[in-house]
């Protein structure tokens, strides 16, 4: 699920902020002494919200030319009233940078799993957000319940 590190464009600083998936949950279930069993249900609520608002505030790729932002015309993204020489320039050539946060947009596109896979038919946003997050809340539960809380259970136990 985490292939996208491995991609030649994938940056530094895109590897090693991914990590937070590895080391968060055992720092804090350290830091608090275990996991309660209310942090299931908390978890799904601030996933859900994380990965609405992504969909919504984070576009699917931006353009970029010769390390600058780029608007949808080509122009350097400096804000519509700006009239610069340079903010009239085409971009010969620009590259996209992939912003596909939390999976809002899309699954990554490397994933071959089928039963992951939910945007085979081409469904609409709301459709593909519905199987997204009832599919992640099944996969947390079931890594919730069958490991961490017995491991907090088993470790933080007086």
């Amino acid at each position: 699920m985490a292939k996208y590190i491995t991609w030649p464009q994938t940056s530094f600083a895109t590897r090693i902020t991914c990590t937070h998936h590895l080391w968060t949950i055992p720092v804090l279930m350290y830091a608090c002494g275990g996991i309660h069993v209310a942090a299931y249900p908390f978890s799904a609520i601030v996933m859900s919200i994380n990965v609405l608002l992504s969909r919504w505030m984070t576009p699917f790729a931006i353009a970029h030319c010769n390390g600058n932002a780029v608007d949808g015309n080509g122009n350097g993204g400096r804000g519509g009233g700006d009239q610069s020489p340079d903010s009239k320039k085409k971009c010969s050539s620009s590259t996209h940078k992939y912003l596909n946060v939390n999976l809002s947009h899309e699954l990554w596109k490397d994933i071959k799993f089928s039963f992951v896979q939910i945007q085979h038919d081409d469904p609409s946003t709301g459709l593909y957000l519905f199987r997204l997050l009832w599919r992640w809340q099944v996969f947390n539960g079931i890594v919730f319940f069958g490991v961490l809380h017995p491991l907090s259970r088993w470790l933080f136990s007086t």
